[in-house]
């Protein structure tokens, strides 16, 4: 159970991160989507917890929310930065935030990096694209950032 629970979330989240990055969209089915498959993810871990996930998920989606009225996030990097805040939960909300860091700074140096190199490709030019048009897909980011969290959190739930 455990196994597939992961392979699904990893799945879905990959599924975002292609979206946004040829789309700027994260659609909101996927993030229904997301939030339902923290139902089965409930069933692993102990009452406790569930509510540190939420505060999670609130607080994530609380500074979202700020900095999308600052119009520096789209709606649908609010939305799924509160969905990832269930998976992440608190007690990895510190490994979430360096691997923020860690995946803006990688991604601003692949941007740069882009647009230097005289190749074409699909991939590429979208890369170009996305440095020209200074929006950037930041569900790439932030479901790169809740990979190690997630995969974290389920060695704890496994060995436990």
């Amino acid at each position: 159970m455990l196994i597939l629970l992961f392979i699904a979330v990893t799945a879905l989240m990959t599924h975002i991160m292609w979206v946004d990055f040829f789309t700027l969209k994260i659609k909101n089915g996927s993030v229904v989507i997301l939030c339902l498959l923290y139902i089965p993810f409930c069933t692993l871990v102990s009452p406790s917890v569930i509510i540190g996930d939420l505060f999670a998920a609130v607080l994530l989606f609380a500074i979202a929310l700020a900095l999308w009225m600052s119009r520096m996030l789209g709606a649908g990097d609010v939305k799924l930065f509160g969905a990832l805040g269930l998976f992440v939960g608190f007690d990895y909300l510190d490994v979430f935030v360096f691997g923020l860091l860690f995946f803006s700074v990688l991604f601003l140096f692949v941007l740069a990096v882009a647009m230097r190199m005289t190749r074409h490709g699909k991939f590429l030019n979208r890369l170009r694209e996305i440095k020209l048009s200074r929006r950037a897909p930041y569900g790439v980011v932030m479901c790169l950032s809740a990979f190690p969290s997630l995969l974290l959190r389920l060695v704890d739930i496994a060995q436990s």
